[in-house]
């Protein structure tokens, strides 16, 4: 069913896909042509007005009102290219940076339409606008978007790729992390203070094993092997997009065992124990919160993602261990591929060495305190 909006014939609500959606109507050398333009939740008729307008003046002998929207090729892009070939996390970011800062500025314009200059002075102001890293994310986004426009004959060019040396990524700053023995040993037993059993255990696991947050959090029990001693982590939860297969010391079997004697083992490892999160796994945040409540502040001392510095740190130091197999079990980026199935097989029992010396090596250092007491 379609509504006129003040009597604007141009300018009307019609529902497309069970949603109340603006759409544009209008004549263009004599040839009429109608465009949706967005969903009245998410477009407000000012803003409907101002689409119609950009419509308007885009309509030239180069660009017609038939071509493609930057909205329209985006979701388009998230649908072929970044769903099938991103990690989850970053498809939801990805989602994220969309939603929140790219369509509700270029949404409606014409692909064709959008020139360098006025990207510019957009992602400046998300410079000074918007928490760090926000603009260069945006620009690479939109980017890999105009790009993708390029290949399938819907773009002319990469407006956003000009402004590359200008809006640059900003210095990585490193993740919070423990690096002395003395305090590494304070911090494992302080994480035996952790009031509830499971948050306490997904500390330690992430401790014991050094993966990454997302990867840990996420683990379901038909990853785990308790007879092989082997976490096989799918590659649409890994960062390269790999499978990465974690070997177990005793220790993190044991810990396991125990959380699947405790919390049943269905599904998740670590599954929300709120009532009105039920089926869904444990919070990003609450180990966080756990570590900042013992008084570790997470932003400049000690983070979850800070055991991969830990245990890299350290590991390095000892000179036990050779790089490569250290790297490997990090699972940290390897670009050719026959050598990286080489690695994985030729470094197996060495990688099973190390979570093994490590496991223990994080024992004695907390213990290290205890027996200095009994000694005096």
């Amino acid at each position: 069913m379609t509504t006129n909006v003040q009597d604007n014939q141009e300018l009307f609500k019609t529902t497309v896909d069970n949603a109340e959606t603006w759409c544009a109507c209008l004549t263009v050398a004599g040839q009429t042509y109608r465009r949706t333009l967005g969903t009245v939740a998410d477009m407000s008729e000012t803003q409907a007005h101002e689409a119609l307008e950009e419509l308007r003046k885009a309509a030239t002998p180069t660009v017609t009102i038939q071509d493609v929207t930057f909205g329209e090729l985006a979701l388009d892009w998230q649908k072929n290219i970044v769903a099938g070939n991103v990690a989850k996390n970053r498809q939801d970011w990805t989602a994220s940076l969309l939603r929140r800062y790219i369509l509700p500025t270029w949404g409606h314009r014409l692909v064709r339409s959008i020139i360098s200059p006025e990207l510019l002075m957009y992602y400046l102001s998300l410079k000074e606008t918007t928490p760090r890293g926000i603009a260069s994310e945006c620009r690479r986004a939109m980017s890999q978007i105009f790009q993708y426009g390029i290949a399938s004959s819907r773009a002319e060019r990469n407006p956003a790729s000009d402004l590359k040396r200008y809006v640059s990524r900003p210095p990585a700053i490193p993740r919070p992390a423990i690096l002395e023995p003395e305090k590494i040993g304070k911090l494992m037993r302080d994480i035996d203070r952790v009031p509830v059993l499971e948050t306490r255990l997904r500390i330690m696991l992430q401790a014991y094993t050094f993966t990454r947050s997302g990867e840990c959090r996420l683990a379901t029990w038909p990853e785990i092997d308790l007879k092989r001693k082997t976490w096989t982590i799918p590659s649409r939860r890994m960062k390269m997009r790999r499978e990465h297969i974690v070997p177990l010391s005793p220790q993190v079997v044991k810990l396991l065992r125990q959380l699947k004697k405790e919390y049943g083992g269905e599904k998740w490892l670590f599954p929300s124990l709120m009532r009105h999160k039920k089926g869904r796994p444990m919070c990003s945040t609450t180990p966080l919160y756990a570590l900042q409540a013992l008084g570790y502040d997470t932003q400049r001392v000690m983070c979850l993602h800070g055991f991969r510095a830990m245990a890299c740190s350290t590991l390095s130091k000892s000179k036990l261990f050779s790089d490569e197999a250290i790297e490997l079990q990090l699972a940290h980026a390897e670009n050719d591929s026959t050598r990286l199935a080489y690695h994985r097989s030729d470094f197996w029992e060495e990688r099973v060495e190390i979570v093994c010396w490590w496991a223990n090596w994080l024992d004695s250092v907390k213990s290290d305190k205890s027996q200095k007491e009994a000694k005096k």
